[in-house]
């Protein structure tokens, strides 16, 4: 263990085989709509992050009980052994989650000796051999807390800060896919379609299958479509009034397509469409699997913020971690302004801007500008 601590970061960083960074992202939208939830998800994550085991549990602070689990990996009979020796009320992760609300993933390594003071609880790092746990509060409503967690046992050693990178940079799509989950799962009705989980989301949901054409539209995206000049549905196709913004959006489509195929990196894109009199819309396209693993597709997201209220700075900034002139470069960024309007309106050369959002795409893990508001949206406006 000792030398496994003496490693950097860099000498350990985490690095995704070709084509597993995409198929993350095809089995997390598969939870959706396959019989086995977020188990197979489960496990292609512990095995990417080196972790032995995976939950992704939902539990009731005000009854202190786990109401429902999915988990991958988990030793035989510990379930019961949590419930008998009423675990829940001592366990780290639990109650870190339902004390505060982590913006990122975090460790229990540095909370261990607060947390598991007595034998009963020396049974996680004794008998489990768990060594170390990353999770993150995905979804909270009511007195109901979704939290993700990865075990890792002794000879796996802790969590390094590049893990927890490719974590953080996974997070805003898993809590916009448990908040999916979990909205649909209030509904009465029994099918379980993603179609039924769109038509639940309070933003413009649109999905398109691997030949770009439209295969559901939810009924805020109807609603959208009939008073909208500037984007419209003809048929089974999205049309565009400007003919350079048309064909933006179907280079991102086809991009968004091929990597939810797994045939390139999963990444997501963000378009802005111009109106008279009226603020931007907000396109955003990323990679979704709507069929079968072998099936593609893109889900395209519309925001309109004469509707809804964009993510401002304070809020983007508590949730990724970012400084006070970061968030507000990302604010700005959101409402689609270029970083030559922004230079202007804040007084500030675009040098600097660059150089702040460097510092952005150094925090969140991001590479491309329409990616990192793509991921904003998801994060924020999901909520």
């Amino acid at each position: 263990m000792e030398e496994q601590s003496q490693r950097s970061p860099v000498e350990t960083a985490i690095h995704f085989e070709p084509g597993c960074d995409s198929r993350l992202f095809q089995q997390l939208y598969a939870s959706l709509d396959q019989k086995q939830g977020f188990i197979p998800f489960l496990q292609l994550l512990a095995k990417t992050f080196n972790a032995n085991s995976a939950a992704l549990c939902c539990l009731n602070k005000k009854k202190m009980r786990m109401e429902y689990i999915w988990q991958y990996g988990l030793p035989e009979g510990i379930l019961e052994w949590y419930h008998e020796n009423n675990i829940i009320e001592g366990d780290i992760v639990h109650q870190m989650a339902v004390r505060s609300s982590p913006e990122v993933f975090q460790s229990v390594r540095p909370f261990i000796d607060q947390f598991y003071a007595d034998k009963k609880h020396n049974f996680f790092e004794s008998d489990l051999d768990w060594h170390d746990v990353a999770w993150a509060l995905l979804h909270v409503e009511a007195d109901d807390y979704l939290v993700l967690s990865l075990q890792r046992l002794s000879h796996q050693g802790e969590y390094l800060v590049d893990e927890f990178r490719q974590l953080n940079h996974l997070l805003p799509y898993l809590r916009q896919t448990a908040q999916l989950y979990h909205q649909f799962n209030r509904q009465i009705a029994v099918s379980r379609t993603l179609e039924d989980i769109l038509d639940q989301l309070p933003y413009t949901a649109i999905v398109l299958n691997d030949q770009a054409n439209i295969i559901h539209s939810n009924k805020v995206a109807y609603d959208l479509f009939s008073r909208e000049k500037a984007v419209w549905k003809n048929a089974t196709r999205l049309e565009f009034g400007q003919v350079e913004t048309h064909n933006q959006f179907f280079r991102y489509v086809a991009e968004a397509i091929s990597a939810s195929m797994g045939q390139a990196e999963f990444s997501a894109s963000t378009l802005f469409v111009e109106r008279s009199d009226q603020p931007k819309l907000i396109v955003s396209i990323a990679p979704i699997v709507v069929q079968s693993q072998q099936r593609g597709g893109a889900l395209v997201t519309i925001f309109d913020s004469e509707h809804r209220n964009l993510p401002d700075a304070t809020s983007i900034g508590r949730y990724f971690g970012l400084t006070p002139a970061e968030a507000m470069l990302c604010q700005d960024l959101v409402r689609g302004l270029s970083l030559k309007e922004i230079a202007a309106s804040r007084h500030k050369s675009e040098q600097t801007l660059r150089s702040y959002l460097k510092q952005v795409f150094n925090r969140t893990g991001l590479k491309r500008q329409g990616q990192l508001i793509s991921v904003i949206l998801a994060a924020l406006m999901s909520w």
